[in-house]
């Protein structure tokens, strides 16, 4: 997904700014996944997806742009004092919270903290690049959603509408048979297609922030537009949610934050993540290549390389894969090498024996101020995935027009 620019900009850059988490003493586990651990032979391994009451995701958490150090311009003045550093650590990690807003406020949910403690940025790992953690968490938290919702729909099929984003979005289902949900199970057959679904409306994302639609109206968004990190960042939370799901660890809202505060940083070291100072050093490395610093937020030729990996196999961009010497930094190198393996991910396209896009389509209904300059030239106003890739190849042609003929490579 995306920098959320606007949002950025409106919450004063805090969600980027703000001082890392200190997990050490002080990050209290609650008593729920304590009791599990100690007891599991309490613990219900079947728990019913569609038992779960998650209400469907209404925030995007707004960080981060590509980049690091990066300044902010109003009204084409610099703001003084202000430096978005958004390159972080492990251990910078906050705590989770299942639809967290902008301004982590969370006076909806009952019992919940006022101020939650999340903190996210750019994760530089030395086998997935940069990874950022604000998609990673909005698409885990949606493939949740998406899963409790597809699992009672299974045998009836159904609608899922979701919240607009420069379109109504929705995604149907088709009925699957019965015999195929007892031999496969529900789950195995639920998750897959939300997973597919998830990620066919993070490329949305994508897509209709390049065509004009910012999540506050004011500030364009086209800057992190198929930005270097941002579809493996989605997969790689979409994929996240699954391994929790799969592993039976969201029997609540309240189990499912805590799982992610355990794995989401246990999957990052897996993928040979750095401390903040070398994600640094390794954001540095790509500026002229991938970003252009001279420039400042929301300027959107600020990401002058775009990553156009939509699947089924999302590969990430590695700064050792960049054109420039000086992408081989000290720092980078003496923990990764010089030819680290990158680790693709991969889109689920089949359950239960047929292909998804056979089972589930993802369905938009473009509002009149993204047709304009989306779909100016045909009278329908809705889109499905089928479309992304005429789509796409309108902002390819345009990208390679701005940013010139290796706009989306390494």
């Amino acid at each position: 997904m995306r920098s959320h620019l606007g949002l950025l900009l409106m919450a004063t850059l805090a969600a980027c700014a703000s001082h890392p988490q200190r997990w050490a003493g002080t990050a209290l586990v609650n008593p729920e996944l304590i009791s599990r651990e100690m007891s599991p032979e309490l613990v219900d391994r079947n728990d019913p997806l569609e038992a779960l009451a998650v209400p469907p995701p209404g925030s995007l958490r707004p960080c981060c742009a590509f980049g690091s150090g990066l300044r902010v311009s109003l009204g084409g003045v610099t703001v003084p004092g202000v430096e978005i550093v958004n390159t972080i650590g492990v251990n910078d990690l906050g705590l989770h919270k299942y639809d967290n807003g902008p301004l982590a406020l969370e006076a909806s949910r009952p019992g919940a903290p006022v101020i939650n403690d999340e903190k996210n940025g750019l994760v530089y790992t030395c086998r997935g690049g940069f990874i950022d953690t604000a998609p990673i968490r909005d698409w885990a938290d949606m493939t949740l959603f998406l899963s409790t919702r597809v699992a009672p729909l299974l045998e009836t099929g159904g609608t899922i509408d979701l919240r607009d984003e420069g379109a109504t979005r929705r995604v149907i289902i088709k009925p699957v048979k019965g015999k195929l949900i007892e031999e496969y199970g529900r789950e195995r057959v639920a998750v897959p297609i939300a997973q597919w679904a998830a990620f066919q409306f993070s490329v949305w994302h994508e897509i209709v922030t390049w065509y004009g639609w910012s999540t506050t109206g004011i500030f364009s968004e086209q800057a992190s537009s198929f930005s270097p990190e941002d579809l493996y960042s989605n997969i790689f939370g979409i994929k996240l949610s699954g391994v929790l799901i799969y592993g039976h660890a969201v029997g609540s809202e309240v189990l499912y934050n805590e799982s992610m505060n355990v794995v989401l940083p246990k999957l990052l070291l897996r993928l040979g993540a750095v401390p903040g100072p070398v994600a640094a050093q390794a954001a540095e490395a790509v500026d002229g290549v991938w970003w252009n610093s001279k420039l400042e937020l929301p300027e959107t030729d600020l990401v002058t390389r775009r990553n156009f990996s939509t699947g089924p196999k999302v590969e990430p961009w590695l700064v050792t894969q960049s054109e420039l010497p000086s992408a081989l930094s000290p720092g980078v190198t003496s923990l990764c090498g010089s030819h680290p393996r990158a680790v693709p991910l991969r889109v689920p396209l089949n359950a239960a024996g047929l292909p998804i896009n056979k089972r589930a389509t993802v369905e938009f209904v473009v509002n009149d101020t993204v047709a304009k300059e989306m779909l100016p030239k045909t009278g329908s106003r809705t889109v499905t995935q089928a479309d992304f890739p005429k789509l796409i190849d309108g902002i390819r042609k345009a990208a390679q027009e701005r940013f010139g003929p290796k706009y989306d490579k390494p």
